[in-house]
């Protein structure tokens, strides 16, 4: 049985779960697990696994963590290119010196993600609690984008600066885990401060992102070569999970990715951030294994089809109950 039976068609892979960040909409600062790195032999193991598997869709280096933290990030990354996948890496930002940009823009990732999200000073120092100034962040991002739209066609990853916005979440509304920013003009010149050194960002798809009220998520919008934004609503991952449980429903997520933590626990899902729904550990387990053992598929299954939630998802706010 291949990934592709199932059909994924993505990956996570978290190489480290250590952050220089300690986000307030993050599960990160509640999550139970020591931190730590994934092995690179294990991380270049789990690559060749999905190869040999026939999966040869996007690989997302991205659970909880920061991966440029990672000392061999970009060997990884590389490996997964090398294999076929499409390498997606992750970061806060935080990372952004010139040596690493160089570095990363010189890899075979195909994206290099930037989850900015808090793109003010007030809703930075409020929300992202780091040591890391402002000025200093917000330097490092200008500079990736820059550098990225400078390289030819073919010159490595593009680079995407991801811009979040607060999700209403009417079972919490005490929650202050992301700022409400004061107006839509204030975020289109925040945008527009992201990209100061591109004179020739092209911004109007988030100016339309804006005209709505409340903005929607939007996908990847060019703002120049090799240079991209989103715009997502940001929830607060530490509500993952509610005391009431349901035994039938459905979840978007289930059944079109898989992922494995820094310990190596196989998961559902990149949502999963402490491994409630591991359904085994590539330290001691192929994937080969896993995906076809039939109590996996018959779960699978069963959960695809509406009719049964599996134990370790019953309390998970993602998965939407039968009516």
């Amino acid at each position: 049985m291949t990934l592709a039976a199932h059909n994924w068609d993505r990956f996570f892979l978290e190489i480290t779960n250590r952050c220089d960040f300690d986000c307030q909409f993050c599960a990160s600062g509640i999550s139970q697990r020591p931190r730590g790195d994934l092995d690179p032999s294990l991380a270049f193991s789990v690559i060749d696994q999905l190869r040999e598997l026939g999966f040869g869709e996007t690989i997302y280096f991205h659970v909880l963590g920061e991966p440029l933290l990672h000392p061999e990030v970009l060997p990884i990354v590389n490996h997964a290119a090398e294999a076929g996948l499409r390498p997606v890496l992750f970061t806060n930002g935080g990372a952004l010196t010139k040596d690493v940009i160089a570095g990363v823009l010189a890899s075979k990732a195909d994206e290099l993600l930037i989850s900015m999200q808090t793109i003010t000073r007030e809703a930075y120092e409020e929300v992202r609690r780091t040591p890391i100034g402002w000025e200093e962040y917000l330097g490092g991002i200008q500079q990736a984008v820059a550098s990225a739209a400078e390289r030819p066609d073919d010159g490595g990853p593009a680079v995407r600066v991801s811009v979040g916005i607060r999700r209403s979440d009417p079972e919490h509304p005490e929650d202050l885990y992301f700022t409400d920013y004061a107006s839509a003009e204030e975020v289109r010149e925040a945008v527009a401060a992201i990209f100061a050194l591109l004179p020739q960002a092209d911004l109007s798809g988030v100016h339309q992102a804006f005209a709505a009220d409340p903005p929607a998520n939007t996908g990847p919008m060019p703002v120049a070569d090799r240079v991209r934004v989103n715009i997502r609503q940001i929830g607060n991952w530490r509500r993952m999970w509610r005391e009431e449980g349901t035994d039938s429903g459905s979840c978007r997520w289930f059944g079109e990715e898989l992922a494995v933590l820094a310990n190596g626990a196989i998961t559902f899902c990149h949502l999963d951030y402490d491994g409630r729904t591991a359904v085994g550990n590539v330290t001691e387990d192929r994937l080969a294994e896993v995906v076809g053992d039939p109590a996996f598929v018959a779960q699978s299954e069963a959960f695809s089809a509406g009719r049964a939630v599996p134990p370790a998802c019953r309390h998970c706010r993602s998965v939407k109950p039968s009516s």
